[in-house]
């Protein structure tokens, strides 16, 4: 009989997030065990739902307090591990729904796996309560999967056992984003005819970088005037990158184009010319880029990215093959990376044609999945 798994997350489909993504194409791509996704409740969900390859139970999102909504999952968790004779828990995050599988763990005697983003060492350190807790998580876990040698060695300083940690980094569909789509209508929505076209597809929060980005194009402007900004997102600092835009009067050369669909996507890395995504590291709820997504889904789409080097983005873009990495605090140098890709084009070409072909040859998803099926036999 195949194994029966329960995973457990905040973040699935139809939420647009690189985790939301990594999430959805790992478990959709895992064949020879039966998986139960258990996500919250959201609009138009059964869309998703009822053309998925494994069962998802969708819970009622709680309001409140963060650790009065983890106590409420308890009895769900509890209902379904017993309802659908569950042989190991799935924790998308590692210190809520990590500490959900360790106690599962005491009282049914189910093996837990944790994933791990990066970035929580830090954000917690300070705070001893929740490090105890996230660092007892990460130990009693039978194993923790990771997504770049980054976010590996951040587990490492834990003091977990190597042999329990998985690198397993996001993947891409290369069907889906693909160079050579039909941009017209995109063009035309917003003026780009003629325009160098700057693209970042990020949730709008600090650590992308989109405020060095604003505080770079004045810079770029200077040498050409020919540009166009394209900020596809939504988040929470979305009101601080437009004051930023105002106070530096570059309106006219940035567009906020809001929250874009999954299948309208592709279309806008093919219709930029550069994707810029200067992550950086931060502090607060926010820290640092695990791996970047965005970065796989525009080399996908054969165009040259410019990153910042910071987290784990030195996995998803090759300094000088597939992109440009740079200290995202250099404003004066993330300005001359834009203006040295704008004005030589045989050098930005060569640097897409890598990234496409890194994209096709490295990051199969099925090849993921593969890994994930196999840390479910081993466990």
């Amino acid at each position: 009989m195949n194994k029966r798994i329960l995973f457990i997350t905040y973040d699935f489909p139809p939420i647009a997030s690189g985790i939301s993504t990594y999430f959805n194409h790992l478990w959709k791509g895992l064949n020879g065990v039966d998986v139960f996704i258990l996500a919250p409740r959201l609009e138009n969900d059964d869309e998703i739902d009822r053309n998925y390859l494994h069962k998802i139970l969708r819970y009622q999102k709680f309001f409140g307090l963060k650790f009065l909504r983890v106590l409420a999952l308890i009895p769900v968790i509890a209902r379904h591990i017993r309802k659908h004779r569950i042989d190991a828990v799935f924790c998308g995050v590692p210190v809520s729904l990590g500490f959900l599988g360790w106690l599962f763990k005491k009282i049914f005697g189910l093996p837990y796996v944790v994933f791990y983003y990066g970035g929580e060492y830090d954000k917690f350190r300070k705070n001893v309560f929740i490090f105890d807790i996230l660092k007892q998580n990460l130990k009693q876990a039978d194993a923790v999967i990771t997504i770049s040698d980054f976010t590996t060695n951040e587990v490492l300083k834990f003091g977990i056992d190597r042999k329990r940690v998985i690198k397993i980094t996001p993947g891409i569909d290369t069907d889906k984003f693909r160079p050579g789509l039909d941009m017209l209508g995109l063009r035309n929505k917003f003026g780009l005819e003629g325009k160098a076209v700057l693209l970042t597809v990020a949730r709008l929060v600090k650590r992308k970088g989109i405020d060095s980005m604003i505080m770079a194009l004045p810079k770029v402007i200077q040498q050409n005037r020919n540009i166009k900004y394209l900020i596809v997102g939504v988040g929470s600092d979305e009101k601080y990158f437009r004051d930023l835009v105002k106070d530096n009067k570059l309106g006219e050369y940035v567009e906020f184009a809001g929250r874009v669909s999954d299948d309208e996507l592709p279309l806008y890395y093919n219709v930029c010319d550069i994707f810029v995504m200067p992550n950086k590291k931060t502090y607060g709820r926010e820290v640092l880029e695990g791996f970047g997504i965005s970065f796989l889904e525009a080399s996908s789409c054969q165009k040259p990215v410019i990153g910042g080097l910071s987290g784990g983005s030195s996995e998803a873009v090759v300094d000088g093959k597939t992109g440009l990495l740079i200290d995202p605090e250099n404003i004066e140098l993330l300005a001359q990376s834009i203006l040295s890709l704008i004005n030589n084009q045989a050098f930005a070409d060569e640097l897409a044609k890598n990234a496409r072909e890194r994209a096709k040859n490295e990051f199969s998803w099925q090849q993921r999945s593969e890994q994930l099926r196999q840390i479910i036999l081993n466990i």
